[in-house]
């Protein structure tokens, strides 16, 4: 499950396609920005934030979504679940509500290697 963290420090539970998409709609009115001005910002085209924030673009490259949601300063947190009978376990204050352990990935730098190691 992945969690979106706004810059004011509000997390998000996001499960699908649509969650995604009306989360980058919300910020972007949030910021009285048009699809045209994020669109700019982010390097994509104005049809795809459409899709996107509708919920219909279930196949989105990766890159792309990144590029949104650097433009609109979202930070992309992944929890990861873990066995509570590893060694390795999570420090207490780094768990989530539910007892999960929580460990930040940065998913930029990871597709910026990706499209760095496919050129």
């Amino acid at each position: 499950m992945a969690t979106i963290e706004r810059a004011r420090g509000r997390a998000q539970q996001l499960r699908t396609v649509t969650d995604l998409g009306a989360l980058v709609r919300d910020v972007r009115t949030q910021r009285g920005w048009t699809q045209a001005v994020l669109a700019k910002k982010a390097a994509v085209g104005r049809q795809w934030l459409v899709a996107v924030e509708s919920g219909r673009h279930d196949r989105a490259e990766w890159g792309k979504v990144m590029q949104v949601l650097r433009a609109l300063s979202i930070e992309l947190l992944v929890t990861t679940p873990t066995d509570d009978t590893d060694a390795g376990q999570a420090p207490a204050d780094s768990r989530g509500e539910r007892g999960e352990a929580r460990r930040a990935v940065d998913l930029s730098a990871i597709i910026d290697g990706l499209a760095n190691n496919a050129s």
